[in-house]
């Protein structure tokens, strides 16, 4: 049977791009599942002690001062130790126990079927580019959401937990059994915090360093004010179960307000959302209904060069109605 070189290349395509397809999905299990169900493996077995969770954080910790590793000098040389630090900190706040390595190598590992895919099946390596750094940075995006829902969530616990913590001070507990309690009562992620604090001042250290490393793991204003006064209150003395009470009241505040503001700016942002994704669906429809129209823009130079215009200049305007729609709401 004669094979002709085009049902060659098709085979050829085709396989490369059911192989890029299994690599991408493994590398997204391995980068957005797997720490998901590691956080609820670490959540269920601080109920039984949290020596787990302490672990884990001392390991990461152990990694990312360990500078004889080469691969963390090779990027503290290429993004420099402060934004090393930086990420490393936002990895935390989003529950992601992985060094900046590995992290990466995953990124890569997820980048390079994106590409496979991209120039297999659209003949293009310009496409193949552009879908394997989309599918690069799409991660990161992903960590900063993740850090951003984690920190909402527990703002919204903090005005109760407070409250709890108030009560408990005033039943005659002291502050780490006050903590302890406060573990145990809240969910997640205020409880599972809680627990780490009452965990590591257990096993030696001060009560002041424990929330410090707190405020390493969640990216809350309101929790620093929580530590601030906690920490002005140990120096100069006071009723801590009236200061939490007044910081509950504050939170609750602050909390309400922002919502009225966001029901007040919600037009606005389905509006930018809607903006935003039109052109992108319009794109895709396009590509199944009428794929000629759209072939202009991937197989000629021309074409690539107004598409990645195109992608530029959404991007450009999703920033600025981000910053829009942030400065009404501030």
């Amino acid at each position: 049977m004669n094979v002709s070189p085009g049902d060659l290349l098709y085979v050829v395509s085709l396989s490369a791009s059911l192989v890029a397809v299994i690599l991408l999905t493994v590398a997204a299990y391995n980068l957005l599942v797997e720490p998901v169900r590691q956080r609820r493996r670490v959540n269920r077995r601080l109920q039984e002690g949290g020596q787990e969770h302490l672990r884990r954080i001392k390991i990461l910790k152990e990694r990312s001062e360990n500078h004889g590793d080469w691969r963390l000098k090779a990027f503290q040389k290429i993004l420099g130790g402060r934004r090393l630090a930086k990420l490393q900190r936002h990895m935390l706040q989003a529950d992601i126990y992985l060094d900046i390595p590995t992290f990466f190598l995953r990124l890569f590992l997820m980048a390079v079927p994106g590409f496979l895919v991209g120039f297999f099946l659209l003949r293009s390596a310009l496409a193949g580019l552009c879908l394997g750094f989309g599918i690069f940075v799409l991660p990161l995006f992903y960590l900063r959401w993740k850090r951003r829902k984690k920190a909402e969530k527990f703002e919204l616990q903090m005005p109760d937990a407070m409250e709890l913590l108030s009560r408990s001070l005033r039943a005659g507990h002291t502050l780490p059994s006050a903590i302890e309690l406060l573990g145990e009562e809240m969910g997640d992620p205020m409880g599972t915090e809680m627990k780490i604090v009452y965990e590591e001042q257990r096993f030696g250290i001060s009560m002041s360093e424990a929330l410090f490393h707190m405020l390493q793991r969640v990216d809350s204003m309101d929790l620093r004010y929580f530590v601030s006064a906690v920490l002005i209150q140990q120096d100069t003395g006071g009723n801590l179960a009236e200061l939490m009470e007044n910081i509950a009241r504050i939170i609750r505040n602050r909390i309400n307000f922002r919502a009225k503001v966001r029901g007040l700016t919600a037009i606005g942002r389905l509006s930018a959302k809607v903006m935003i994704a039109v052109p992108i669906l319009a794109f895709f429809a396009l590509m199944v209904a009428a794929h000629q129209y759209e072939e202009v823009l991937i197989t000629t130079s021309t074409g690539q060069r107004m598409l990645a215009a195109g992608v530029v200049m959404i991007v450009i305007g999703s920033f600025m109605l981000k910053k829009i729609i942030e400065s009404v709401e501030a």
